[in-house]
């Protein structure tokens, strides 16, 4: 696909916080989306996310399906280190121990 077409994106979305969730989402993208990867965030707690992604053009999207990739729980060594303080207002030094192809860390506040 060249990078300037528009096409539809399917999204797998594996949700884990207690129990499992997943959903299917539908958009229309850049072609240059479609050439990302699975994701997957790790927020602690048993708390992640796993997104694969697939990209499709006119009747194709019809039959297109995509499902959430495996998790790859093995540890490869990475870690990131963060700040808890979103409940007591006080900082509670956190490690997240990153596993399968984890490397980034990543650090979000929300807006109030």
């Amino acid at each position: 696909m060249e990078a300037s077409l528009a096409a539809c994106i399917l999204a797998a979305l594996l949700a884990t916080a207690g129990q499992k969730t997943q959903s299917t989402l539908k958009g229309c993208v850049t072609s240059s989306v479609c050439k990302v990867g699975p994701t997957s965030v790790n927020y602690g707690n048993g708390m992640t996310t796993r997104t694969t992604f697939a990209c499709c053009l006119g009747d194709a999207c019809r039959t297109t399906t995509v499902t959430a990739s495996p998790a790859d729980t093995k540890p490869n060594g990475r870690s990131c280190h963060f700040c808890n303080s979103s409940l007591l207002h006080q900082c509670i030094e956190r490690t997240i121990e990153c596993a399968g192809a984890e490397t980034q860390c990543v650090q979000a506040e929300p807006a109030l």
